[in-house]
């Protein structure tokens, strides 16, 4: 079994797992990357279950136990050659337990993921849903941008870049109060883009159920298309930054933020020239 068809396989059972096997299925799913310099006890204590729950999921896709689940990535992993470093000599050295961290290193490794997170963004990033999320943000009456935490940033950058197209914006940061009390004339004729990533903020999903509710359309920018917030939309964007050091960056994301804005700039250009 390839990763893929496991990550295929995966996607059509994920509503009949136990919400055990839900939340590993998550990190799996999104950190598919690093399961291969993972530990059983690694992923038990990222997901808060037992060690004996991963090797269960793992046997729940006929794999004999997690180490046989971790040989898929691993595969997977060893086949990909990014630009500037063989992966397969990365992945050894993680494996050694190389615990340098001067700032040469630390450049090295931060960079290097940094460019094996973007050749993932260009090479998943499915255009006709960017496509249909740039379209809803470009009809929308307003648009209410919300990230908390570390999306803030990227929701911040999108503030500034929107109001520069002239788009009506509320920023929902939580740092102001509560952020559903800004929402309280949203409609159906608006959107909500929200930025989330694990263990996704409550004040973001907060937003999400109520622009549900309210019969906004939503666009979501998130790391897992199995994440427990996926459900709130079918306009999902996926970016999934390596972790370096216990350190997770934002250089994809950012990057998907400017493609979804340049996007929309395109667009609104476009719409405006065949009038």
């Amino acid at each position: 079994m390839t990763a893929e068809n496991f990550l295929n396989t995966l996607a059509n059972q994920y509503s009949d797992l136990p919400k055990q096997l839900k939340v590993i299925a998550t990190f799996v799913e999104s950190h598919q990357d690093e399961i291969p310099v993972l530990r059983v006890q690694d992923i038990a204590q990222a997901c808060s279950v037992q060690s004996s729950a991963v090797v269960r999921f793992a046997q729940r896709f006929g794999f004999k136990g997690y180490s046989e689940m971790q040989a898929v990535f691993t595969d997977q992993l060893l086949t990909v050659i990014p630009k500037h470093q063989q992966y397969r000599d990365r992945v050894r050295q993680e494996l050694s337990g190389d615990n340098t961290h001067d700032s040469l290193t630390l450049t090295d490794k931060l960079v290097s993921n940094g460019i094996k997170s973007l050749e993932d963004l260009q090479s998943s990033l499915d255009q006709a849903l960017l496509d249909n999320a740039a379209t809803a943000l470009a009809q929308a009456r307003k648009i209410y941008i919300a990230g908390m935490g570390r999306s803030l940033p990227i929701a911040s950058y999108l503030v500034y870049a929107l109001q520069n197209l002239e788009r009506e914006v509320v920023f929902l940061n939580g740092l102001g109060g509560v952020p559903e009390q800004y929402m309280r004339t949203m409609n159906s004729e608006d959107v909500l883009l929200a930025i989330s990533f694990a263990p996704y903020a409550e004040q973001t999903q907060t937003c999400l159920r109520h622009a549900k509710e309210s019969g906004a359309s939503i666009v979501l920018i998130s790391d897992a298309a199995l994440s427990p917030i996926s459900h709130f939309t079918h306009l999902l964007l996926c970016s999934t930054d390596i972790q370096t050091l216990s350190f997770r960056t934002l250089t994809a994301t950012m990057c998907l933020a400017q493609i979804l804005f340049l996007s929309l700039a395109y667009k609104l250009e476009t719409t405006q020239q065949d009038k």
